[in-house]
């Protein structure tokens, strides 16, 4: 077992500054022991039970993935669309114009929203609110979340109970 000491200081200091500890020492021990590398999934399948710092983890790979797949979804070229095109009667056309129209608006005015909101939290860092400011932060990015998963979430919503209830002849007669 071999033990180094670091020390890291500031050059130059002046006398008339008050300096938040401008030397720093850290004792670094090394081990001769092989360590070896394991998958973090594999881990915690292994030890069965999840502590608190391998539930953050979990929840940025969950983040990660949930955001790239908006990115795959929202950045799809429209030449995987399908091919055959339903016809529709012209007021089927303008329901479905007038839907998405508004779940662009409010989509928009979220995003605008929450710009704003957020540029508050930061100010309220620089009057020294840093918890107020904190949990502002938090709930705009839920928030700024929900806005954008809402319409994907009932879009799905809409496409699995038609295909579950859409053979029953109650279910034709209420659309």
């Amino acid at each position: 077992m071999t033990t180094v000491k670091l020390s890291i200081s500031s050059k130059n200091l002046n006398s008339h500054v008050n300096y938040h500890k401008p030397k720093k020492t850290y004792a670094i021990t090394n081990n001769n022991k092989e360590q070896t590398k394991t998958d973090f999934l594999e881990q915690t399948k292994k030890k069965g039970e999840i502590n608190q710092k391998q539930k953050e983890i979990l929840k940025k790979i969950a983040k990660i993935t949930l955001m790239s797949g908006m990115v795959f979804l929202t950045s799809t070229h429209p030449t995987f669309a399908a091919v055959a095109v339903p016809v529709a009667t012209a007021q089927e056309v303008d329901i479905m114009n007038m839907g998405k129209y508004l779940i662009t608006a409010t989509t928009a005015l979220g995003v605008v929203a929450a710009i704003i909101a957020y540029q508050f939290a930061g100010g309220l860092r620089i009057f020294r609110k840093g918890e107020v400011a904190n949990k502002w932060s938090t709930d705009i990015k839920k928030g700024f979340i929900q806005i954008l998963t809402a319409p994907f979430l009932f879009a799905l919503l809409h496409v699995v109970v038609q295909y579950f209830l859409g053979g029953f002849d109650w279910f034709s007669m209420i659309k």
